[in-house]
C-alpha cells in the first residue's frame, strides 16, 4: 500500500473495530500491526483478527453480492496502483463513493453477526488506561476544588475566565511536551491530525525554530509558563498583587502569539494544532489583561514580576531531567518495537531454527498431547512440575493454544529424577496416572493447566480424581531417558518440529509466529526422527 495510506492503516482498523462495538487500545493495535512482517496488508489484519478469536469473512466478491455482506466492513481499493482500505457503513456507499464505484478490487473484510474480539493484553492495557483516566479526573477535580476553596467559591467573571484559560494552557502545555517526545495520546493525535496532518504537531515542535537554548524548547517554555501562572493565580486569592503581575506579563505575549502564527505559516509552512490552542489562550489572556488591568494597576508590585520568572525558570530546569527520562523510555519502547518486528519475521526465525539442535520427538506411549495432531507445527515442552518459569510458560501456552488450537500440536514431557527429588517424582507420577484416565485431549490440557495454576499436589487432587494404583514407571523412565538423550540443561525448554527453539526467542513470540509459519511457503518441515 502506498505511503499515504500506510500511515493510517492501523487507525482505519481501529475505527472499524470500534464501529463493531469492540474496544481496543490504540498503542496495542498500532504495535501489533506495525510489527507484522506483512504490514500494512490484509494478512496483518487477518492475523490480528485471528488472534482475538473473531469470526469474520475475508473474501473476493462481485458487486452483485454487496447486499449479502455484514456492515460496517472494510473494502480494498486499488487506485492508480495504490492499495488501501476504506470503511463502508452501508451498501449504498459502493455506488455513492467514487473511489468504491471505480476502484474497488472486490475484496472485503466483514465480521459475522455479533462477532467478538478479545486479547488479554489489549484488555489489560484498556483497564490501565481507564485507571489513569480516572486518576486524571480525580486530580483535575482536586485542582478545581483547591482553586474554588482559595477564592471561597466567589470568583468574579474575569478571574474565573483567567483561571480556566490558565488551566487550559497548562493542559495543552503538557500535550506539547508529550507530542515533542513522541508519546502517543489518542485525543491529542486526533486534534493534531485534523489540522496539521499526521506529522504536523510533532514536526513543528521538533523543528530547529522550536529550539531555544541547549535542550530547552518552546514546549518547555509554554509548559513552565502556564504552570507558574497557575500557581501564582491560586496564590493571588491571598495576595491580589499577583493577579496584577500576571496581567502585566500577559499583555505583550500577544506579540509572541502573532510571531508563532507567522513562523508556522511562512517559515515552517505547516500548522501545529496544539500551538494554535496555546496561541489562542495567550491572545485571550492578553485581551483580558488590557480590559481589566486598570482595576488592578494600583495593586501591582514590580518585584513580583521577577519572582514569576524565577519560578518559571526553576520549573523549566526541573523539566529537563523529566524529559530526558521520558525520552529515554520512549526510545526504548521504539527499539523494542523494532526488535519485535525482526522477531516476527518468519524467514529470520527459520534461518535460526535450522541451526539449532535436532532431536527425536517421536510420539511416546501415553504421550501427554493436545491440540491438532495433524498440524504443521509441533511444539514439545520439557518442564519441571515445580518450576516457576514453567508455570508462566504454561499460562502463555494456554493462550497460544486457545488462539491457534487448530494450527499447533503440543506435547508435554516432564522431568523426573530417579532416587532423588521425591516430590518431583510423586507429582509427575500423579500427573501421568491422572492423564491415563482422561477421555480427551481437551481434558489433558485442562488438567495440566490446573497443575501449573496450583503447583501443589494436595490442592490439585481436590479437582482431579485418578487411580493411584496405576503403574506408570515405564512412562517415567521414557521421559527421563528422553531428557538425557536431548541433553536437557534446564526447564522450560521448547522444541519446534524436532529442533530446539532459537535462543533469542521466548514462548510468547510464538503468539505472532504460529499463524505466519503455518501459512508460510517455507514451512518448518518436520525432521525425520533419529
Amino acid at each position: 500500500m502506498n505511503k499515504q495510506h500506510q500511515l493510517v492503516f492501523e487507525d482505519i482498523v481501529r475505527r472499524w473495530l470500534r464501529s463493531l462495538g469492540i474496544k481496543t487500545h490504540r498503542q496495542f493495535i498500532a504495535r501489533e500491526l506495525q510489527t507484522h512482517p506483512d504490514y500494512p496488508t490484509l494478512a496483518s489484519l487477518t492475523d490480528l483478527l485471528d488472534r482475538g478469536g473473531m469470526r469474520y469473512c475475508a473474501t473476493e466478491s462481485e458487486r452483485a453480492s454487496i447486499m449479502d455482506f455484514n456492515y460496517p466492513l472494510l473494502a480494498h481499493v486499488n487506485q492508480g496502483g495504490n492499495d488501501y482500505l476504506v470503511q463502508v457503513d452501508k451498501p449504498a456507499a459502493f455506488e455513492s463513493d467514487e473511489k468504491l464505484r471505480n476502484n474497488w478490487s472486490g475484496i472485503v473484510v466483514f465480521a459475522e453477526e455479533k462477532a467478538q474480539w478479545e486479547v488479554p493484553e489489549n484488555t489489560k492495557l484498556l483497564q490501565r488506561q481507564h485507571a489513569f483516566t480516572a486518576m486524571g479526573i480525580i486530580a483535575g477535580l482536586l485542582v478545581l476544588a483547591a482553586v474554588g476553596s482559595a477564592f471561597n467559591f466567589s470568583l468574579g467573571l474575569a478571574s474565573l475566565t483567567w483561571g480556566i484559560l490558565a488551566l487550559a494552557g497548562l493542559t495543552f502545555g503538557i500535550f506539547t511536551i508529550t507530542t515533542e517526545l513522541g508519546m502517543q495520546i489518542g485525543i491529542v493525535n486526533e486534534v493534531c491530525n485534523s489540522i496539521g496532518g499526521r506529522a504536523g504537531c510533532k514536526a513543528v515542535l521538533r523543528s530547529k525554530l522550536a529550539k531555544v537554548y541547549g535542550s530547552i524548547t518552546v514546549a518547555d517554555l509554554a509548559l513552565s509558563y502556564f504552570l507558574a501562572q497557575f500557581v501564582f493565580f491560586v496564590a493571588a486569592a491571598w495576595y491580589p498583587a499577583l493577579m496584577a503581575m500576571l496581567m502585566v506579563i500577559a499583555m505583550p505575549l500577544i506579540l509572541v502569539a502573532g510571531a508563532s502564527l507567522i513562523i508556522q505559516k511562512f517559515r515552517l509552512k505547516r500548522w501545529c494544532a496544539l500551538c494554535l490552542v496555546i496561541v489562542g489562550v495567550l491572545c485571550l489572556q492578553s485581551v483580558l489583561a488590557f480590559a481589566f488591568f486598570s482595576d488592578a494597576f494600583s495593586l501591582l508590585q514590580p518585584l513580583t514580576i521577577g519572582y514569576f520568572f524565577m519560578v518559571q525558570g526553576l520549573f523549566c530546569l526541573a523539566l529537563q531531567p523529566v524529559k530526558a527520562y521520558l525520552k529515554d523510555s520512549t526510545e526504548k519502547d521504539n527499539h523494542a518495537q523494532d526488535l519485535l518486528q525482526w522477531k516476527r519475521d518468519p524467514l529470520l526465525f527459520i534461518a535460526q531454527w535450522e541451526r539449532m539442535q535436532q532431536v527425536n520427538t517421536a510420539t511416546m506411549p501415553h504421550e501427554l498431547h493436545f491440540g491438532n495432531p495433524d498440524a504443521a507445527l509441533e511444539l514439545v515442552v520439557a518442564c519441571n512440575p515445580f518450576c516457576g518459569p514453567c508455570q508462566y510458560a504454561h499460562a502463555v501456552l494456554d493462550e497460544i493454544c486457545e488462539t491457534y488450537k487448530d494450527q499447533l500440536s503440543v506435547k508435554v514431557r516432564f522431568l523426573s529424577m530417579e532416587d532423588r527429588a521425591e516430590n518431583i517424582t510423586e507429582a509427575v507420577t500423579a500427573i501421568f496416572q491422572c492423564a491415563r484416565g482422561l477421555q480427551s485431549q481437551e481434558e489433558v490440557a485442562h488438567m495440566l493447566s490446573d497443575w501449573f495454576r496450583y503447583m501443589n499436589l494436595d490442592k490439585w487432587r481436590k479437582r482431579w480424581q485418578y487411580n493411584t494404583s496405576l503403574d506408570v514407571k515405564d512412562q517415567l523412565v521414557a521421559h527421563r531417558r528422553w531428557m538425557n538423550e536431548v541433553g536437557l540443561k534446564g526447564t522450560p525448554t521448547f522444541y519446534i518440529n524436532g529442533r530446539r527453539m532459537p535462543k533469542r526467542y521466548v514462548l510468547k513470540d510464538l503468539m505472532h509466529l504460529v499463524p505466519i509459519l503455518a501459512a508460510s511457503e517455507i514451512a518448518l518441515q518436520p525432521q525425520d526422527n533419529l
